[in-house]
């Protein structure tokens, strides 16, 4: 897929009911300690949109707001909630605002604590957020994906959580939804951003890197296994992006790997992790990212802020960890995303 200008805003959705189309950002500062996530979300076959914020905080505690309001009929606005998303140039410059409040969890995250982003009552904390974000990569279309089998032993072990009959019920819908789902489309590019972010009235001054999505088409949260999401950028030396998805016996993987000033897609990757603290999440993780060129990419990620959220406050079925950590790469450090998506039935 080509892709416009138009394309970075809101498009017409299909009649499916799972078609969903979103907007994301996340920003660290890996100096000062800041990092957030930030998502828009539509739904219009639910007349909803629906957005989150993920707080990273110095002092490695964190923070969560879910939004959501109706569709209002406006779409020259990408909102939810208080939380705006404006493109100020396409695949260039973006600004994001936020004035509301935000729960906070003053401990770290265990694996007692993963229903806590479903408790509205949670102490909270007001929080302002005036950040913009502007081109480091070239935005890259995620059409073009590797397709393999999951390895034998990863679907035994799995198969042996779930009663018999709710893997059938769920190997039908993945069955009924893939179809739809492969069609979907999906970019992403890294960012430089600064700004401020401001809690309960202290300001501090931001200046780091992100990442950015965009994607739209159908979505259903019922039909992945699991996820894996990985993020970092060095600056214009190294940036990368990396995702995997399993469902029924496939492996999907897409990303892209920015230094130089040239972009190039991953052809896979891998890694291994530890898991001590949750087995919903990895406390460290040796990766390695192989590019259609032939190059390979060795880092190590420790992770140091988990933030496990509940994706579907219905269901209660899929947990995702959004999860602050420090990559290591030939001797440098900076601060990204690791994100880890397990289903809990």
């Amino acid at each position: 897929m080509t892709l416009e200008s138009t394309d970075e805003h809101w498009h017409a959705s299909t009649k499916q009911a799972h078609w969903n189309e979103s907007f994301y950002f996340n920003v660290f500062d890996t100096d000062a300690g800041w990092g957030c996530a930030v998502r828009v979300g539509a739904s219009p076959n639910a007349d909803n949109r629906d957005g989150f914020i993920c707080l990273y905080l110095p002092d490695h505690t964190t923070g969560f707001i879910r939004t959501s309001q109706r569709l209002d009929g406006d779409e020259s606005r990408i909102v939810a909630g208080g939380i705006e998303l404006r493109c100020a140039e396409p695949f260039g410059r973006w600004h994001i605002t936020y004035d509301g409040p935000i729960h906070h969890y003053d401990r770290a995250a265990s694996s007692d604590d993963i229903l806590r982003t479903l408790d509205t009552s949670a102490p909270a904390k007001h929080l302002e957020l005036d950040l913009e974000v502007e081109r480091l990569s070239a935005a890259v279309d995620y059409d073009d994906r590797s397709v393999r089998t999951r390895p034998i032993g990863e679907m035994l072990r799995l198969g042996k959580r779930g009663s018999t009959l709710r893997t059938i019920r769920r190997t039908v819908r993945a069955l009924g939804a893939l179809p739809a789902m492969m069609g979907a489309h999906h970019y992403e590019q890294s960012m430089t951003a600064r700004g401020t972010v401001t809690v309960d009235g202290e300001r501090h001054l931001i200046a780091g890197h992100g990442q950015r999505d965009h994607s739209w088409g159908v979505r259903d949260m019922g039909v992945p296994a699991s996820w894996r999401w990985v993020s970092c950028q060095f600056g214009q030396d190294l940036c990368f992006n990396a995702t995997q998805v399993d469902v029924l016996g496939m492996r999907v993987q897409s990303g892209f790997v920015h230094g130089a000033g040239e972009t190039e897609a991953l052809d896979s990757w891998g890694y291994e992790a530890t898991h001590d603290t949750s087995q919903y999440w990895p406390d460290s993780m040796d990766l390695w990212l192989k590019t259609k060129s032939g190059r390979r990419i060795t880092l190590e990620a420790k992770v140091t802020t988990p933030l496990p959220v509940i994706a579907d406050p219905e269901s209660q079925d899929v947990l995702v960890t959004a999860a602050r950590a420090e990559y290591r790469w030939e001797g440098r450090t900076a601060d990204g995303m690791v994100e880890f998506m397990e289903r809990l039935s």
